[in-house]
């Protein structure tokens, strides 16, 4: 997770190469559970990528967090009986993002959306897993087998005359 990291323009989302727009749901409250704890009520954006939530009030110190999608672990709805059903998570540090040690977050949905927020998000991860990492290479696979004078493979064990007839 980090603190103003979106490039935020006029109230929209700068996207980020590959990267598109999954949900958003306003009426948003986040709590992040740092040290210090902190709420804003604000409006979430879930991206193929990452996490952004854009508080109503922005100040010189606080525009914006973004949350990777591979830094999201214990995601869980809460469907409370007096409040806003919410989603619940750990999050992990994103380096020089200003946030220290890894930190729990809230957010509770009072428009609704929740559960939608939720599966989404659920579904992404699990797309997330299933992808190899960029930087792993590729298995190495053997070329094809070497063919001999006749034109059949050598050594493949397939013959190259005919099967004896079936009566």
């Amino acid at each position: 997770m980090s603190f103003n990291s979106a490039m935020i323009l006029n109230g929209l989302l700068s996207l980020v190469p590959g990267e598109r727009v999954v949900l958003h749901q306003d009426g948003v409250r986040c709590d992040i559970a740092t040290p210090t704890a902190t709420s804003y009520n604000g409006s979430i954006v879930l991206t193929s990528k990452r996490v952004v939530f854009m508080p109503l009030q922005v100040d010189r110190s606080y525009s914006s967090f973004v949350i990777p999608l591979g830094n999201i672990s214990e995601g869980k709805f809460v469907q409370p009986m007096f409040d806003a059903n919410r989603f619940e998570c750990s999050v992990a540090p994103v380096l020089n993002g200003g946030l220290e040690s890894p930190a729990n977050v809230k957010m509770a949905f009072k428009n609704g959306g929740a559960y939608d927020f939720y599966t989404t998000l659920t579904t992404l991860t699990a797309q997330l897993e299933l992808e190899p990492p960029p930087d792993e290479a590729l298995p190495s696979y053997p070329g094809p087998a070497p063919v001999d004078q006749a034109g059949g493979q050598a050594g493949s064990g397939v013959p190259e005359d005919a099967p004896p007839p079936y009566v």
